[in-house]
Order: C-alpha cells, then structure tokens, then sequence
C-alpha cells in the first residue's frame, strides 16, 4: 500500500506543476542525448526555464509557458551537434555576431535550430503559442512580425533571461540590446526599479539549486 501511495504523496508535497515540470524535463533529457562537449546543457536548460517561470509569474503571466519554453527553446541543439563536430562552438560564436542567428546557420549548416526545436515541441504537443515563441526567439524584429500576444509574452522574458544567463556567465549576446527597450515597454518595465526586480528574479534562479 505504501508503494501505491507514493507517487501521489509525491505529488501533494511537490505540487502538480513541480511534478509536471521535473517529469518533463527528465523525460526530453532522456530522449535527447548529449554529445561530448554539452555537458552542462540541461543544468542551462532547466536554469533558464526556472528563470522565466519566476518572471512571468511575478508579471501575471504564464509561469508554465515561460519554464517549457526554457526546456524546448534550444531542444535541436544536441541533435545537430551530433550531426556536425563543430555546431555547438560555432553557434555560441554567431551569438556575439551581428547577422542574425538563423541566417547565419542556414548558410552554414543548411538548419536553423530554432525552427527544428520548433518542431520538435509541435510534436511533444506543445501548445501553438510556445511553437511559435520557439521559431521566432532568435529573430531580431520579433514586434514587426503581428505575433500574437501570448507568443509575445513568452518571447519577451525569454529574451530577458536568455541575456541575464549569457552575461552571468561571461558569454555575449548582441541580439537582446537591441530591442530591450522595446522588451521593456512591452512588459511595462520602463521604471528602472521595477526592471531591476525582475532582473533579481531572475538572477536568484542561476545561485538556487533548482
């Protein structure tokens, strides 16, 4: 009886969304196995994505969304990293290049990893707005696309965590300068203390064991 009753006492103590996230995130680090060199993929993966839930609850927006989205947005990677020896360290390089992302890998790899983690959530049965936040997170223009808001809402504090993690750890991002003024003003963190709240949200989840 004691066994029967385990996985439920699990889930009253943890919580369905806990359980559901630590499930999900074990179940797509089993799936996708990582190529030397990616070893410290997933423990990003999952900092991230705990990074953006912690925002977007703290701005009443979708903390479910916000963490699958830290868990899918990069899936492909270790995929065409297998592929191609090479793929990991020359994507890391296009993230302190001007040219945008995709573009870059297109002409490289004939790929784009946002648009196959795109695909590889659409057949996790994700829901359409994360699909859609996962193809368009690397573009520069994402507010002249008419995505929609729910789309936006997830791309918007994913970008402002994906930056926070890269500086934190000494890594250069040009893409999320650019528009962060326009990811400000979308998210109402045009006031400078309330940004930095949301900055310290975040950067509380890279020193919790998570």
């Amino acid at each position: 009886m004691k066994k029967i009753l385990a996985i439920p006492q699990a889930i009253m103590l943890l919580g369905v969304t806990k359980v559901v996230h630590l499930v999900t995130a074990e179940s797509l680090k089993n799936t996708l196995k990582l190529p030397p060199g990616l070893g410290h993929f997933w423990e990003r993966a999952r900092t991230v994505a705990a990074m953006q839930a912690s925002i977007a609850k703290h701005l009443c927006l979708n903390p479910d969304s916000s963490y699958l989205m830290g868990l899918f947005h990069d899936a492909a990677v270790p995929i065409l990293a297998t592929e191609y020896p090479n793929y990991y360290l020359t994507l890391r390089a296009m993230h302190s290049a001007s040219q945008e992302i995709c573009t870059a890998e297109y002409a490289q790899f004939n790929v784009c990893h946002s648009a196959l983690s795109s695909l590889m959530a659409r057949s996790w049965y994700m829901p359409k707005p994360l699909v859609e936040a996962i193809q368009y997170h690397h573009k520069h223009d994402i507010f002249a696309l008419g995505l929609p808001k729910p789309v936006l809402n997830i791309l918007t504090v994913h970008l402002i965590c994906d930056f926070l993690y890269d500086s934190y750890s000494g890594e250069v991002d040009l893409h999320y300068p650019l528009i962060e003024g326009q990811v400000r003003e979308y998210l109402n963190l045009s006031d400078d203390e309330h940004y930095q709240i949301v900055v310290d949200l975040a950067l509380d989840r890279i020193t919790t064991d998570v």
